[in-house]
């Protein structure tokens, strides 16, 4: 009996779903569909459930949101307009400067590097740097802008 019990205890406790923890969530809305919008972010786009009574933001609007994750899609809890992304402008290496980048993101480590990830008029771009100097530049399928690789090359 008490194996019986210790068995049906122990499958309860794993069939108990784990608890949700909400999430950061950034980018720019796509395309809005009702209360759900398709938001472009450097890692892909995620379907996104706005909060109800919430005011379905217009394509291009820079968001800032809090909620659960399950793969793809994305049950907000908290939406609010993003800053704009000229400041961030004033940390990215010489050679991204005036490219009209939008919606930079940077992410610092402790030994010094700073990913960097920016919209351009051709689609995401991705950045290495190590202060002022570019390590690694990538796009998502798109070319580099041509002023970059000019910069780059001499």
């Amino acid at each position: 009996m008490k194996r019986v019990l210790a068995a049906l205890i122990l499958t309860t406790a794993l069939a108990t779903p784990v608890a949700a923890q909400e999430v950061p969530l950034s980018g720019t809305v796509a395309e809005v569909f009702g209360t759900r919008i398709v938001l472009s972010t450097p890692e892909g786009r995620v379907l996104v459930t706005l909060p109800q009574g919430t005011t379905a933001p217009a394509p291009g609007t820079r968001l800032d949101l809090t909620g659960t994750r399950t793969g793809e899609t994305f049950a907000a809890t908290t939406v609010t307009e993003g800053p704009a992304a000229a400041p961030a402008e004033a940390v990215l290496p010489s050679a991204l400067r005036g490219l009209d980048l939008t919606d930079i993101r940077t992410r610092s480590r402790k030994d010094g590097k700073i990913y960097i990830y920016a919209r351009g008029g051709t689609g995401w771009l991705r950045a290495e740097a190590r202060g002022d100097r570019l390590l690694e530049v990538q796009t998502d399928g798109a070319g580099l802008p041509q002023p970059l690789i000019e910069t780059l090359l001499p």
